[in-house]
């Protein structure tokens, strides 16, 4: 079955590295369902993880029904990342800065002064905020059903500080 759901997926032409294999072992096991003769005997499950990274949302539903067709019993919520972070903060730090550098300028008026040098900078990274789990954790077995792609905002923070210095320009 594990060679199955795998070839499967290398023929959906997922790009080298899109599918990693993680196995979890084998551990003893025990249903309440299994008959009086079947609990005397050893019985054990085998478990392995598949992580499937798709370039689009609009193939999350086609391949999941091709690994659950070729004997995958379990298909978990998408989980989506952004794969521009960096490009975006990159355009968002200069716009930053200059917010900053705007703000402390008319500090520097109401206190009746001006900016001196810069002292320092620097653009901490924030953490990526997402709604994806309010929208995707919406039941225990994710039904491949159509979903709304979650919004994600994306920010950037500079702290930056001059000298003060005394008295107008």
């Amino acid at each position: 079955m594990k060679h199955a759901v795998l070839d499967t997926l290398r023929r959906l032409n997922l790009g080298a590295g899109a599918v990693q294999t993680y196995d979890n072992g084998v551990t003893p096991y025990r249903s309440t369902n299994m008959s009086s003769a079947m609990m005397n005997g050893p019985s054990f499950t085998g478990r392995l993880a598949l992580r499937v990274e798709l370039p689009r949302a609009d193939l999350v539903a086609p391949v999941s029904a091709a690994a659950l067709a070729k004997g995958a019993t379990f298909v978990a919520p998408p989980t989506f990342t952004v794969s521009t972070l960096d490009s975006v903060r990159y355009v968002l730090i200069p716009r930053a800065f200059e917010q900053a550098l705007r703000d402390a300028e008319v500090l520097a008026h109401a206190a009746g002064g001006h900016l001196g040098r810069l002292v320092d900078v620097s653009a901490p990274q924030m953490p990526m905020i997402g709604e994806q789990s309010a929208l995707y954790v919406n039941g225990f077995v994710y039904d491949n059903g159509p979903r709304m792609l979650p919004n994600t905002t994306v920010s950037a923070s500079v702290t930056a500080r001059w000298l003060f210095v005394p008295g107008a320009r």
